[in-house]
């Protein structure tokens, strides 16, 4: 049987220096980010011998990584990752012993894309034609997946760096922006939000988490003020309703203009209102920018959207995501139970229960702790009638209310056989 193992590829300055990297890396760290921030790597290694500090890495040269895992889950199961290329930007040494860290980012070495400020003010132009022309100046490729077809009547650069205005412009307009394997990267974060799960962590692939959620900063609705500029008039805009309203500050050249900025300012606020941090074993199947159906966490369950992803080698492989919710979305985790239920047996048409979660209250919550609760097909005991079930399941501590659902387990059709299937499948 071939062993599992783990391992980073690594070129630097166009050579692979896998092998040789080998005999010094003690440990290998890479931070995918979705959006904002740059993608980085660090890597430390003991000199012993000098062999480092006699040839020190040249600032401003490139390194390439490659996450490589093979037999993970099980025989065969052989995956990679491409983590993209690097700028060198840092290394330290100390001693004794002689170690050090040698550090990487995905931004180009070309100052002027990072560090040069410029003003300049850009007329009837579209994001697409601004991001290519600073692009190319940064000697970087340009991926959009996104609209960008709509024109700005003016947009203006002012003491800032080409990357920071171009994330600036792209976050106005509610989109994400990074550099990744020479390239920006631009892309509709609300609509990536809105894909289907890139797949599911429950509760027992983790080796540690950590959740936590805020009212605060979140809003559901919002107003912006702009004055036209054709009728000079000052013309205020607004969506949603509600007690919490979003004030955006943001100049506009029209309604449409207006309206994009607001709905942009909105959803970025609201973004990461519920959070989610998660170890697990080494994954190199998820990216930042993703979605995940994350289950086993009662009603902190449902679809996340991958902030950050850590990827951490050295005693062992893990990676540790940031993930905010992507809200509204309880059917979502729904879905992921009933799927789970009927894996182990307990309902046979997990399409049904989908449709019917909300037919009564508390049903869709029955599911969720249900296929929390239920790890494998027990079969423990021989329940064979709905009262008997219901007994079982509130002495588990899975039904509070024992005399809601003897009222109501023929409320919804096969609601009675779920109660029976479930407490059986329990071993109660």
């Amino acid at each position: 049987m071939n062993t599992r193992t783990a391992n980073v590829d690594i070129t630097y300055n166009g050579q692979n220096i896998t092998i040789p990297m080998g005999q010094f890396k003690t440990s290998v760290s890479y931070t995918d980010k979705a959006s904002g921030e740059c993608d980085s790597i660090d890597i430390d290694i003991q000199d012993s011998s000098y062999d480092w500090l006699n040839n020190l890495p040249t600032k401003g040269a490139t390194l390439t990584a490659m996450l490589c895992v093979n037999n993970w889950t099980k025989e065969g199961d052989n995956r990679k990752l491409d983590c993209g290329s690097f700028v060198l930007d840092d290394f330290s040494f100390s001693g004794p012993p002689t170690t050090g860290t040698i550090s990487g980012v995905s931004t180009p070495a070309a100052s002027a894309f990072k560090e040069t400020k410029h003003s300049k003010t850009f007329e009837a132009v579209t994001i697409a034609e601004i991001a290519k022309s600073i692009s190319a100046a940064a000697g970087l490729g340009l991926v959009i997946d996104a609209d960008l077809s709509f024109k700005l009547a003016s947009v203006e650069q002012s003491n800032q760096t080409d990357c920071e205005f171009l994330f600036k412009l792209c976050e106005t307009y509610g989109l994400a922006m990074k550099v990744y394997n020479a390239k920006v990267v631009i892309f509709d974060r609300e609509a990536y939000k809105k894909k289907d799960p890139a797949g599911t962590i429950h509760r027992a692939d983790m080796e540690s988490w950590s959740w936590k959620t805020t009212l605060a900063g979140t809003y559901t609705g919002g107003k912006i003020a702009y004055t036209d500029p054709r009728s000079e008039k000052d013309i205020t805009f607004a969506i949603g309703s509600g007690e919490r309203i979003l004030e955006c500050t943001e100049k506009a050249d029209s309604a449409v203009d207006a309206e994009r900025k607001l709905r942009a300012a909105i959803d970025t606020a609201n973004h990461g209102a519920t959070q989610l941090s998660a170890s697990v074993t080494g994954e190199v199947k998820y990216v930042a920018g993703q979605t995940l159906l994350i289950t086993g966490l009662g009603k902190c369950s449902g679809k996340y959207y991958i902030d950050k992803a850590t990827h951490e080698f050295g005693n062992g492989y893990k990676t540790s995501y940031e993930l905010s919710k992507v809200e509204q979305t309880a059917e979502e985790a729904i879905k992921d139970a009933a799927a789970l239920l009927a894996d182990i047996a307990v309902i046979s048409t997990p399409a049904y229960w989908i449709v019917h979660y909300s037919d009564i209250p508390s049903l869709g919550a029955l599911l969720l702790k249900l296929a929390d609760a239920i790890w494998s097909n027990q079969k423990g005991t021989n329940i064979t009638t709905a009262s008997d079930a219901i007994n079982a399941l509130s002495k588990a501590g899975i039904i509070k209310n024992p005399e809601y659902w003897s009222k109501n387990y023929t409320a919804v059709l096969y609601l009675d056989k779920l109660l029976i299937n479930a407490a059986n499948a329990l071993g109660l």
